[in-house]
């Protein structure tokens, strides 16, 4: 009987590790497997976001809850702000006919079944027991890297004909290629990190140096800004609590400031034809039309939530998202809907600085820091299910609701919480020195 339960709990632990799988490289490997047999990218899309969804039910119904109360109204409300904005955009989209760049099934597709149903089944699940096993981090950093090798052979033609951006004739985004080439560079450090006592240290550094290089290579290929600002506030994230208070934060902020007039100072156009990517003239310019389009959707976006301020019922502007998922949630869902969406979010914030004090920061802290800057910039609330997963996976770890310390108080020796991680599972040693955690 005891042989039987191991087997039935390794089986539910691979289950769990089969849907983080899938919902953070899913689609890298989806596209890795339609580059290497040639199907349509209509088919492998499709199959990869069912299996995305059929992984969570199974979740859900092979792994019974034992939540919390606070576990419980954190679903719920995460339940009723989906359902908020689901009525929004089925009254703009299907009632009232709203022209969209992309399709209303599609996008309710991407809202529910990558997106809030595997958030639900990573809370429902505690699946934050396991999102540190080294064995999940090392899938998730092969698939990623594979990912983005293949990428870079497929369009590493076309580097210096798309106006310093990389693009492929696939089509893949030249934003979401720098977001998960930043996070090929958290994977490395994390997964090197937690390999540490292997019995092959060179070989294991030498594979992280190698990830970190197609990370580098890949944000330096896309050329987008929102992925290099949102990975700076990640690292504050992780050197702050380890700075030397004071005269740590202000060596930071001053590295910043060196940084940004070294580049300013080296010609921006010279690197560019070094390079063939014009991150470096983007990052250096001070004015770029884009700024002021975008800009402009969110004056739009935000006087249509002033015109309807508590439930919202605006979706789009121009045919478009905002470009700002709080400004979308507003204009969307109006103060209820934010009220709903910050009783889930504001948790998540909380475990995530509460972990970064306590030094247990784990790669998925990181990726929910990244992607809750990165949408500030870019993309739509339907489709940012690495946001839904990583706050989820946050969640699920415990500290929001074991935790009674208040996240900016150092604690010594923090006893271990229900749920959390154990001392050393993180990715910060003691004085900041390195990512490696012991």
């Amino acid at each position: 009987m005891k042989q039987y339960m191991r087997r039935l709990a390794k089986e539910r632990d691979a289950l769990g590790e089969g849907l983080l799988t899938l919902l953070i490289v899913g689609f890298p490997l989806a596209y890795a497997l339609q580059e290497l047999v040639g199907a349509t990218s209509g088919v492998v899309t499709v199959s990869e976001r069912a299996l995305n969804l059929l992984a969570a039910c199974a979740v859900m119904i092979f792994r019974r809850p034992r939540l919390s109360a606070r576990s419980w109204s954190i679903i719920l409300a995460l339940v009723l702000f989906a359902a908020l904005f689901s009525v929004t955009m089925f009254l703009r989209l299907v009632v009232d006919g709203e022209n969209s760049l992309t399709p209303p099934s599609v996008l309710f597709g991407l809202f529910w079944g990558i997106g809030i149903i595997p958030a639900i089944a990573v809370l429902w699940a505690r699946l934050g027991r396991q999102s540190n096993d080294v064995r999940l981090l090392g899938i998730l950093l092969a698939g990623n890297t594979i990912f983005l090798i293949m990428t870079i052979l497929e369009g590493r033609e076309l580097l210096h004909t798309q106006f310093g951006r990389f693009r492929t004739e696939s089509g893949i985004n030249q934003i979401y290629l720098g977001h998960m080439a930043v996070m090929n560079v958290y994977l490395a450090a994390v997964w090197h990190s937690r390999m540490d006592k292997w019995r092959l240290p060179k070989l294991t550094l030498l594979t992280a140096l190698f990830a970190i290089s197609a990370g580098v290579f890949g944000m330096v290929a896309a050329a987008s800004r929102g992925p290099i600002i949102s990975l700076f506030a990640v690292f504050l994230l992780w050197a702050l609590p380890n700075a030397n208070r004071l005269l740590g934060a202000a060596a930071i902020s001053l590295a910043a400031v060196v940084a940004y007039v070294l580049l300013s100072v080296l010609d921006p156009l010279a690197l560019f034809n070094l390079t063939g990517s014009s991150l470096f003239v983007r990052l250096a310019e001070t004015y770029d039309y884009q700024h002021e389009l975008r800009w402009e959707m969110l004056q739009i976006a935000f006087a249509r939530f002033l015109a309807s301020p508590l439930f919202g019922g605006e979706l789009l502007v121009w045919g478009t998202y905002p470009h700002n998922y709080l400004v979308e949630i507003l204009m969307a869902t109006g103060l209820a809907g934010m009220a709903l969406f910050l009783a889930v979010f504001v948790p998540a914030w909380r475990a995530c600085l509460t972990a970064a004090m306590r030094r247990r920061l784990t790669f998925f802290h990181l990726l929910f820091c990244h992607m809750s800057f990165a949408f500030l910039f870019s993309g739509s609330v339907a489709d940012m299910h690495m946001l839904w997963t990583s706050m989820a996976v946050v969640l699920s770890i415990g500290a929001a609701s074991a935790g009674q310390a208040t996240p900016w108080r150092r604690v010594s020796k923090p006893a271990r919480l229900p749920g959390a991680l154990s001392e050393g599972e993180g990715v910060v040693i003691r004085g900041g020195a390195s990512w490696g955690g012991r």
